[in-house]
């Protein structure tokens, strides 16, 4: 895979991708996006690896303090790509850490290792936020990267409070397209109804 370009990329704000579901125009505080972030050739190559790798259920943090695996809150695989891949990906994502930062208008030094998911029929993550303790505090900017667009249900969903109204938007992006906002923003991905979603994740801080 090569790496991002290095010229500075556009990030546009929601109100160019969607309206909120309930037919309202507005944005949500730190949502952006960067339509193709990595090109669809290349992202089908990224899901054929996903074939061959390892995988398991990702947990989600008990009440306790502990990772357990809890289906009913977080139903998605977490697949281990090959260290190629993973890398490449992690240097795409850290080329926009200078751009990012002007953009978020925050200081960032690094990004997580960038985490490989699949959702399959009735897979999906209920409301959430990216931020909690230990690490989790340092995280300033969520990003998620859509790989594949041929399934259906599966959407990434965003809550926002607004005028004491909470509002959702459905940011609808295409297979290749990277998705940020800010990590304290109240999110979901919606059930998966056919096919797989195929997905990397990870965290600027």
């Amino acid at each position: 895979m090569s790496s991002a370009s290095s010229s500075s990329p556009a990030f546009t704000p929601l109100a160019s991708i969607e309206r909120d579901v309930g037919g309202e125009a507005s944005s949500v505080r730190g949502l952006r996006w960067l339509p193709e972030f990595v090109p669809p050739a290349e992202c089908a190559r990224i899901v054929a690896a996903f074939a061959a790798a390892p995988r398991a259920w990702a947990t989600t943090r008990a009440s306790d303090g502990r990772y357990v695996v809890d289906r009913a809150r977080r139903s998605v695989r977490h697949v281990q790509l090959p260290e190629a891949v993973s890398s490449s990906l992690r240097a795409r994502f850290r080329a926009l850490i200078p751009a990012l930062a002007r953009a978020y208008e925050t200081s960032l030094r690094d990004v997580e290792t960038p985490q490989a998911l699949v959702y399959g029929p009735g897979d999906g993550y209920g409301l959430h936020r990216d931020v909690g303790a230990g690490a989790m505090t340092a995280r300033r900017v969520s990003a998620a990267l859509l790989l594949n667009d041929d399934f259906d249900g599966g959407q990434l969903r965003l809550h926002h409070n607004e005028g004491g109204q909470r509002l959702r938007y459905e940011p609808r992006v295409a297979a290749g397209a990277l998705v940020l906002f800010r990590p304290e923003t109240l999110h979901e991905v919606t059930p998966v109804t056919a096919g797989s979603r195929y997905a990397i994740v990870t965290w600027y801080v």
